[in-house]
């Protein structure tokens, strides 16, 4: 007899065991739609993750919470579209007033920007620093070095009179980024182009002492000549730079709204 109320005692606290727990999970799950409702998103979530943590087993509130936590991610999809348009047309504003001071090429790529103040020909035969960027504000920078003899440079240092320099990194010949020939008068023309790893932050650094004296040195061949950057120089790569950062946030907001975009599709049609 004793031992058959034992085993009626002990399902009566294991009943109320699971009654208390299912309780305490329907708090966590109102308190989780309370924070919905105002808009609170991150504490939504963090209660339902301490809910499926919980309280795995109460599967008919595990089921209301998914659904909830589906609803919150669309509400979050749809700030973020909202957030990345807003951003968007700010930094579209903001690119439309700088374009002005460039010269756009459509290409097979895409479009290239170049500084109007600064827009020389290569093969001009001067010495030169020239730079260019996409539509993603990818930046090239491109050196060129004109003389009778060729010094047969793969890298670029720039540098103040107090000191501070920087390099690029080393450029090696390939007869694509990094190529030479010679003109119909016998000078020798050598043209380095620098991507946006490769320059290694010189031209932050140029833009960044625009108003200094720059030396500009070619390496890597047996001489090593020096010249100074002229002024127009330094103020395409300061205006170039302002322009780059703008394109590259205007791609990262596309891209975020691309995504936000694709999740909220997804959501929609799950739901």
């Amino acid at each position: 007899m004793l031992k058959k109320y034992l085993i009626i005692g002990c399902c009566i606290a294991l009943l109320s065991a699971c009654q208390s727990e299912e309780k305490q999970a329907e708090k966590h799950l109102r308190q989780a739609q309370s924070f919905y409702e105002t808009e609170q998103y991150g504490s939504a979530k963090q209660v339902l993750q301490e809910l499926k943590t919980l309280f795995p087993k109460q599967v008919q509130v595990q089921r209301a919470a998914l659904h909830l936590k589906q609803a919150i991610d669309l509400k979050e999809q749809e700030r973020n579209l909202s957030f990345c348009d807003s951003m968007l047309n700010v930094l579209q504003q903001e690119i439309t007033a700088q374009e002005k001071h460039f010269i756009v090429e459509t290409t097979e790529y895409g479009k290239r920007y170049t500084p109007a103040v600064w827009n020389p020909d290569i093969a001009s035969g001067d010495k030169l620093l020239k730079i260019s960027l996409n539509d993603a504000g990818a930046s090239t920078l491109t050196a060129v070095y004109v003389s009778a003899t060729g010094v047969k440079f793969n890298q670029i240092k720039v540098a103040l009179s107090s000191g501070e320099y920087l390099s690029t990194q080393v450029v090696p010949y390939d007869g694509g980024k990094n190529y030479r020939y010679r003109d119909a008068f016998g000078n020798h023309y050598e043209i380095v182009a620098f991507d946006d790893k490769s320059e290694n932050g010189v031209l932050d650094f140029i833009a960044q002492y625009a108003e200094k004296k720059i030396l500009l040195s070619y390496l890597g061949g047996a001489v090593s000549p020096v010249r100074e950057l002229s002024d127009k120089e330094k103020q395409a790569i300061r205006q170039s730079r302002s322009f780059a950062v703008l394109r590259q946030d205007f791609a990262r907001f596309q891209q975020e709204k691309t995504k936000a975009e694709k999740r909220k599709q997804w959501l929609e049609n799950s739901g």
